[in-house]
């Protein structure tokens, strides 16, 4: 997303390219950084963080 923003994309645009819900591109980043500070305490990040798919087969019987 980051990429897409910085190479001027539009929200709407960014979410049509890489198929995800708006409120998704929105709330990631907060997650994110959230889980970051947690994890490492106060302070500066640097680098990359990378995100996978995950599907989880869900039974209603």
């Amino acid at each position: 997303m980051t990429q897409l923003e910085l190479n001027d994309f539009s929200i709407r645009k960014s979410v049509e390219e890489v198929e995800i819900n708006i409120a998704t591109s929105f709330y990631w980043p907060h997650k994110i950084l959230n889980c970051i500070s947690e994890f490492l305490g106060v302070g500066s990040v640097d680098g990359v963080v990378e995100a996978d798919e995950v599907f989880f087969a869900y039974s209603y019987k």
